[in-house]
């Protein structure tokens, strides 16, 4: 009976002693365990940190931070994608617009205009510009600038022409997209003249308004084939040409 009492005095000692030097090993491990996880994922513990409550109670957000093949709005990025070249520039695209010929017939400006026809020395006030005609007429006459611009003056032609012929005299005084809009002999019944109307989209950006050609053949009543002499001068865009000559 001694004897198995002193062998479960021993086993209770044993017992307690293993107990103890288990119960010390877990109180040194657990805070060793818990450091270790939370530097496993430093990230992770980064962005608790930042998105918890501030000194002041107000609770706070971060972004995680941007990795590679990522915008840093979130997007994905590729080098090759819509809009951007290799080197991340946009790409754009330029069309180059010519600028139009300037006016060097009706409508030019004073500088354009000398600057494509001879005055006459003989005629006063800078009216008359050659070639000279063997009657003695300049063939453009009382030219007159208004506002700057060519837009009035008589066409002496030599010799004469037939209507068409004067048609296309005046269209080589206007741009190259000019083009007859009307024409007529004035006045109805007994015409005495052949009335123009022409339009051209630079003539109109240039002075806001078409031309009037007034075309006269030798004799008073008007003979189509004999046109002597034009007549321009400007004439609104929709207005109705003068029944008289």
């Amino acid at each position: 009976m001694a004897a198995r009492r002193r062998r479960r005095a021993t086993l209770a000692g044993l017992l307690v002693g293993a107990l103890g030097v288990l119960a010390a090993a877990c109180t040194t491990s657990a805070p060793a365990a818990v450091g270790a996880r939370a530097s496993n994922s430093p990230a992770r513990s980064a962005g608790k940190a930042s998105s918890g409550k501030d000194a002041g109670g107000e609770t706070t957000s971060a972004s995680a931070p941007a990795t590679a093949g990522s915008s840093p709005s979130g997007g994905s990025s590729s080098s090759g994608g819509s809009g951007s070249s290799g080197g991340g520039l946009p790409t754009t695209s330029t069309t180059i617009v010519p600028a139009a010929p300037p006016l060097v017939g009706w409508g030019a400006t004073k500088a354009q205009w000398y600057a494509n026809h001879t005055p006459d020395p003989l005629v006063p006030n800078g009216t008359g510009f050659w070639p000279r005609n063997s009657d003695g007429l300049d063939t453009y006459a009382s030219v007159r600038f208004v506002y700057g611009r060519a837009l009035s003056y008589v066409l002496n032609l030599e010799p004469p022409l037939p209507v068409s012929g004067a048609e296309h005299w005046v269209l080589d005084e206007l741009p190259p997209d000019a083009h007859l809009v009307l024409a007529r002999a004035e006045p109805a019944g007994a015409p005495s003249c052949e009335v123009m109307v022409f339009t051209s989209r630079l003539v109109l950006a240039a002075v806001h308004r078409n031309v009037l050609a007034v075309a006269r053949s030798l004799d008073p009543a008007l003979d189509p084939a004999t046109i002597w002499s034009i007549q321009l001068s400007p004439i609104s865009p929709g207005a109705t040409p003068p029944a008289n000559c």
